[in-house]
C-alpha cells in the first residue's frame, strides 16, 4: 500500500497525530518526495487551525472534548514542526510549481505558522502559475477574477465552473493524488462553482 493511502486511512480515523508521525518517517525515507512535504505541511496546518472545529462538528463524539484538549496541548510542537518542514521544503522545492502552489494554498489558512507573511505566499502562488501557466488548478484565481469583471467573460467562467463540478474531469484525478489539500481546494472551488451556476449549496 502506498504511503498516501496509509495517510488517508489515518486521517479518516481522526488519527492526525499518527499521520504527522508517519509523514515524518516518509520524509526521512524519501527526502526528495515533494508530495511528502505537501502532505506534511497541510496536515500540520489543518491540525493546528481546524482541530477544534473538526471535533465540534465533523467528528463529534462523547470524547471529542478530550481529543480537542489533546490537540490544543500539541499546538506549540506542531508550530515548530510546521516551520521546520516549511523551511526544509522551500529550500528543496522553491522551483517546483506543485510545492509552491499547494503549500502556498495551505499557508493562506494562517501563514505565520510557516513563519512567512501574506506577500510571501502570494509570491509562491504567482510563481507556481508562472512556472505552469496552463495548469487549471493553479489558475483558479484567474477565473475568479474574471467573474468580477464583465459579462463578456461569462462563457469562459461558466465552462470552468462546470469543469470543477464534473466528477470525470481530469483535474479530479490530480487533486485526489494530493490528498487532503486536494480535497480542500476542491471543496472551496465547488462552493464557488455552485454559487456561480445557481446550484443550491448543501
Amino acid at each position: 500500500m502506498h504511503w498516501k493511502q496509509k495517510v488517508r486511512i489515518l486521517e479518516q480515523h481522526d488519527d492526525f497525530d499518527v499521520a504527522i508521525f508517519y509523514l515524518g518517517q516518509v520524509i526521512k525515507e524519501h527526502p526528495d518526495d515533494v508530495d511528502a512535504y505537501i502532505f506534511m505541511l497541510f496536515r500540520l496546518m489543518d491540525t493546528i487551525v481546524e482541530h477544534a472545529c473538526h471535533f465540534a462538528n465533523v467528528s463529534k463524539t462523547p470524547v471529542s472534548d478530550i481529543k480537542k484538549k489533546y490537540y490544543d496541548s500539541r499546538e506549540d510542537e506542531y508550530e515548530v514542526l510546521a516551520k521546520k518542514y516549511f523551511r526544509e521544503g522551500y529550500a528543496k522545492f522553491s522551483e517546483n510549481a506543485d510545492f509552491l502552489f499547494y503549500v502556498g494554498l495551505t499557508a493562506v489558512m494562517s501563514e505565520w505558522y510557516f513563519n512567512i507573511d501574506v506577500p510571501d505566499y502570494e509570491r509562491m502562488l504567482d510563481k507556481a502559475r508562472m512556472l505552469d501557466p496552463d495548469n487549471l488548478i493553479y489558475n483558479y484565481s484567474y477565473y475568479r477574477d474574471l467573474d468580477q469583471t464583465t459579462e463578456s467573460n461569462k462563457t469562459e467562467i461558466i465552462a470552468y465552473a462546470k469543469m470543477i463540478l464534473d466528477e470525470n474531469a481530469p483535474i479530479r484525478k490530480v487533486l485526489a493524488d494530493k490528498g487532503a489539500v486536494g480535497e480542500y481546494w476542491l471543496e472551496m472551488r465547488t462552493t464557488w462553482s455552485k454559487r456561480l451556476l445557481g446550484i443550491p449549496i448543501s
